[in-house]
């Protein structure tokens, strides 16, 4: 963990290591803090007293690096841990948790990319700067059932002789 100071004083580093510059690693971490704060008052602490060994992932700095670091770089959790000085099955209780928080984190800071859009005004609202759209027309190929009256269904009419294209519509 002392190479974190480093990796984020380097532009380079850090979109190597985290895939993100600096500057959007340090915007990005209040949304986090918050979201860590959100899933402590969620949880209900069996160590009383500060009881138990002391985590390395110490700061919620640590921890979004954690994250990023581990989906950026994926490494085995038997690597991750030797990175970050811990046994696998740490490494990867917290790689799943910290992700977790971190796309909460993202989905917060309004920065997740959409995945679905069901409509052209969907398409206008997400995009109103958007002045002009190029698509890709091509062609995929796509499993066809055996059946020859269902594989009509799924002809793309592409390669289709002209006089059949007009007589299917």
């Amino acid at each position: 963990m002392e190479d974190m100071d480093k990796v984020l004083s380097d532009e380079r580093s850090s979109q190597a290591n985290l895939g993100l510059l600096p500057e959007d690693f340090y915007k990005l971490l209040p949304f986090f803090e918050e979201e860590i704060e959100i899933l402590k008052s969620k949880r209900i602490t069996k160590n009383r007293n500060n009881a138990g060994r002391k985590s390395r992932l110490d700061t919620n700095m640590k921890r979004l690096y954690y994250a990023l670091y581990y989906l950026k770089v994926y490494p085995t959790f038997d690597v991750l841990g030797a990175t970050f000085g811990m046994d696998r099955g740490t490494a990867c209780k917290w790689a799943h948790r910290y992700v977790d928080v971190l796309l909460k984190a993202l989905k917060r800071a309004k920065v997740l990319p959409k995945r679905k859009i069901k409509n052209l005004q969907e398409f206008i609202d997400c995009f109103p700067e958007l002045k002009i759209v190029i698509t890709d027309g091509t062609e995929r190929r796509k499993r066809r059932p055996k059946d020859k009256g269902l594989q009509k269904e799924y002809y793309p009419g592409k390669k289709m002789p002209f006089n059949e294209k007009c007589m299917h519509g």
